[in-house]
């Protein structure tokens, strides 16, 4: 166990919070979907799992900005040619298709549209007036004024299911390919009027437009093949097996092909001549990751992209590359609270943060004086998650540590001041779903089949019930009331067990799945957040339970589609309930209405009240804090890989576990700003800090 004694003191001479804004160094948290090159500023554009748009300065291997697009993936994105403007397609991948367009400098939303499925392509108009797209229809193509996002009275007139198409640059006509036919359509934009048809090869894909406006290159079976867009002519072809995508750079007309065998990724390098044939580029040949994503090629750059958001630049003669960004956040992922002091779990490790902000009394962030840190490396890694218990007659509370993975079958305790952490051996390597706290004692479900009651204090179990589907639990006085997996149309999803007779009572719940509880005690409410389906559409509800045996049920919020990570946290003192439904930030149920507290960067996901604070555990693996009374977020805490972490607060300052934790931190200047250009220094809460391993 490692400890510090940390001092915050406020740099009270720097009144500069709105003059600039702390980046954390970040890449995704999840795969790159998207990856752009905006040749008028030199930067390079990302879009991911985690529904993030991240700009980098890539020479500089800094991030600029970061922008929570959505709370759904994005998978497309292109770039306007002269205006700081990127459309993006956000989706869920099976029913949500949304079309978003924002001015990425000033992280403004422009316009969305709602779109009935994936587009096939997605593009700007050379000088940018207008979207294309198509879709999956006989009359495929879509244009959209780009400014508004109004839809243009183009090509109304069947054109066929389109999937490539391009712009001449006075915007008055395109180019259209349809590979049911293996037709090439030339129209005027405005009017519809088609000016010529041409045939070529059918079943044409992955096709791109050669710099020289003559040629497309795309992939026609095993083959790399050349089209002569203007009659239609194969003017070359290579055998290729595997071909994943075909890069086109568009400063020297290369062609980059990458193939995939298994899990190997190669690439080879083309040139197409003036007579539209194919000759291999000698070039070095760089080692691409198995897990790419995207690629772009910009000049003598290739730049790629991984599924764990790792992005690398080739330049023309390096094999191994550079890494520009990568994922440097440790996921947090359990939470527990004692006494004013915040416990935080890893894979690797566990924070305890003891701080004057977190108690009971009101403390505002730039008046906060003290933070003790302790940590305490986990004996294995895992999965873990974190549990406050408190004893009826018990001095301290203690925190009890399991792993959801199965790996470890054991539970294990500490008290806040001490450095051990105490064993709880368990029978065998079941994977423990939840743990919760009941008068002093520890409810822990098991593989959705079987929960006991743990003396945490001599490891023996005096109660055990055996059923299926179960997913969470709570305790109501002398009984347990269970969520589960209904089993039949004549089942519920909800259930109590009496654990003095062993009784079990069904509750009365719309949903055929439940799989998160809260038990207001002072009201005798219950709250579930479950699945209901109606038809073939299924949504994730709230629900309020009343009655005797909470019988009186009333849906207090919806959300169309499955949100299974969303969680319920109440705060005892008021009776409000929080929820991280539908994933477009926190809301709040007061017992009249719904309403919705102030965002932040990030997806809330598993929500906990202590004392006079929210937390929430994000998707992104970072963990935020709001004021319970003013509803206004305060921080956000980044656990680094390296160890180090980084406190960034709403109004732009941070404070760090150590100097050594700014690496990972960037400043970006306001625009217009003039004197003194200001530094990480200036942000900086300082933290003089005295350590000592125990």
């Amino acid at each position: 166990m490692k400890r510090s004694s940390l001092i915050v003191v406020l740099l009270v001479a720097v009144t500069i919070g709105a003059t600039a804004q702390i980046r954390v160094n970040t890449s995704h948290s999840g795969a790159i979907r998207t990856l752009l090159h905006d040749a008028r500023t030199g930067r390079l554009l990302t879009g991911g799992d985690d529904g993030k748009l991240k700009v980098w300065d890539y020479s500089a291997g800094e991030l600029q900005r970061s922008i929570q697009i959505s709370s759904l993936a994005i998978h497309q994105g292109t770039l306007h040619p002269s205006l700081p403007q990127v459309a993006l397609l956000v989706t869920d991948g099976r029913r949500r298709f949304t079309l978003e367009v924002w001015d990425w400098e000033q992280e403004r939303r422009l316009f969305t549209q709602t779109l009935p499925e994936a587009p096939i392509f997605l593009t700007y108009s050379p000088r940018g007036t207008f979207l294309l797209f198509a879709q999956n229809e006989f009359n495929s193509l879509r244009f959209l004024a780009s400014s508004t996002g109004r839809s243009l009275p183009y090509l109304r007139r069947g054109s066929g299911i389109v999937t490539f198409a391009t712009v001449a640059s006075s915007e008055e006509r395109i180019m259209t390919y349809t590979p049911s036919d293996g037709v090439i359509t030339y129209w005027e934009v405005v009017s519809g009027r088609q000016v010529q048809t041409i045939s070529t090869a059918r079943e044409i894909d992955q096709l791109s437009v050669h710099t020289n406006r003559r040629f497309a290159v795309g992939r026609l079976d095993n083959e790399l093949v050349v089209v002569d867009i203007v009659d239609g002519t194969l003017r070359d072809r290579f055998p290729m097996s595997g071909i994943e995508r075909i890069l086109v750079n568009q400063v020297n007309g290369d062609v980059a092909v990458m193939t995939r065998s298994g899990r190997q990724i190669e690439m080879a390098s083309f040139r197409v001549s003036e007579r539209g044939r194919l000759s291999r580029a000698m070039s070095t040949v760089p080692t691409l990751p198995s897990g790419l994503t995207q690629a772009t090629l910009h000049g003598d750059a290739l730049f790629v992209a991984t599924g764990d958001g790792t992005i690398t630049t080739f330049e023309s003669t390096d094999r191994r590359g550079r890494t520009i960004a990568e994922n440097r956040v440790q996921s947090v992922t359990g939470f527990a609270f004692t006494e004013g002091t915040v416990h935080l779990s890893t894979a690797q490790q566990i924070l305890s943060l003891r701080s004057d902000l977190f108690g009971e009394t009101d403390v505002a962030v730039n008046r906060v004086r003290t933070l003790d840190v302790t940590t305490r490396r986990m004996p294995q890694p895992g999965t873990v998650r974190l549990s406050a218990v408190t004893g009826p007659d018990s001095d301290e509370s203690r925190v009890v540590v399991w792993d959801t993975s199965g790996r470890n079958p054991e539970l294990a305790t500490y008290a806040a001041v001490a450095p051990a952490l105490t064993t709880i051996p368990l029978d065998s390597a079941r994977v423990t779903k939840q743990v919760v706290s009941a008068d002093g004692r520890l409810i822990v479900l098991h593989d959705q089949t079987t929960l006991r009651r743990i003396d945490p204090d001599t490891g023996s179990t005096d109660f055990t019930y055996t059923g299926e589907g179960m997913e969470a639990l709570v305790a109501v006085g002398d009984t347990i009331v269970i969520g589960k997996n209904r089993a039949n149309p004549f089942d519920s999803a909800l259930m109590r067990v009496d654990t003095r007779t062993g009784e079990t009572v069904r509750i009365q719940s719309d949903n055929f799945l439940i799989f998160d509880l809260v038990y207001d005690r002072a009201r005798g409410v219950l709250y579930t957040l479950g699945l209901q389906q109606s038809g073939s559409v299924v949504r994730t509800t709230v629900t309020v339970h009343r009655g005797a045996n909470f019988e009186n049920r009333r849906t207090i919020s919806t959300y169309d589609g499955e949100d299974l990570d969303a969680r319920l946290s109440l705060d005892p003192a008021t009776g409000r309930l929080f929820s991280s439904l539908g994933m477009e930030g926190v809301s709040v149920w007061d017992g009249r209405r719904l309403t919705r507290i102030s965002a932040v960067a990030h997806v809330p996901r598993a929500l906990y009240v202590a004392n006079r604070h929210l937390f929430s555990i994000n998707r992104d693996g970072t963990m935020s804090v709001w004021d319970l009374r003013s509803g206004d977020p305060l921080l956000t805490f980044y656990l680094f890989r390296d160890g180090n972490w980084v406190a960034v607060t709403t109004d732009g300052y941070y404070f760090a576990s150590h100097s050594r934790a700014e690496q990972h931190l960037s400043l970006l200047a306001a625009p217009g700003r003039t004197g003194r250009r200001r530094t990480l220094e200036d942000f900086r809460l300082i933290l003089p800090t005295t350590a000592r391993d125990a």
